[in-house]
């Protein structure tokens, strides 16, 4: 191919295809670049996961274990999380002015575990210990409950 015919032909279609790309990822990028003022949740947090016993649920009790959240960016927060009984998982979510949610999985194919989502309130004053709900299926069982986040201090 000559330069003109490149220059006729594939320069548009390289526009193009940048153009398509940046369309479909724009939120990601824009928050690969945005300075986020969500910083305070990166770091560990000593977790509590209370369980809810009801008509659904014969579970009850509740679990404690370590998130650590590794990157905030923009709005994307990405995390991993540690319990003694279910093993280690991936947490990956957003965050708005006053609400977290994100989605739980384990790292490794787990009958113990399911996938799960987190929801929790931000507030505003008190960012040290936040509070939100959770549910996810334990084989055919709906599970949820109420979750306390607490960082550890550094």
């Amino acid at each position: 191919m000559d330069t003109d015919a490149f220059l006729k032909i594939g320069i548009p279609i390289i526009g193009i295809v940048v153009t398509a790309f940046i369309g479909n990822f724009k939120e990601e990028i824009k928050n690969l670049f945005e300075r986020s003022k969500y910083k305070y949740l990166k770091g560990t947090w000593d977790c509590e996961w209370i369980i809810n016993q009801s008509s659904t649920s014969s579970v009850g009790g509740s679990i404690k274990d370590t998130v650590i959240i590794k990157s905030v960016y923009g709005k994307l927060v990405r995390g991993t999380g540690s319990t003694k009984d279910f093993g280690e998982w991936n947490i990956k979510g957003k965050i708005s002015e006053n609400v977290f949610v994100s989605s739980y999985s384990p790292k490794k194919d787990s009958k113990k575990h399911n996938l799960g989502v987190i929801i929790i309130k931000v507030d505003s004053d008190e960012k040290k210990v936040l509070k939100g709900k959770w549910i996810q299926y334990r084989g055919n069982e709906l599970v949820d409950g109420e979750t306390i986040w607490t960082l550890r201090n550094s």
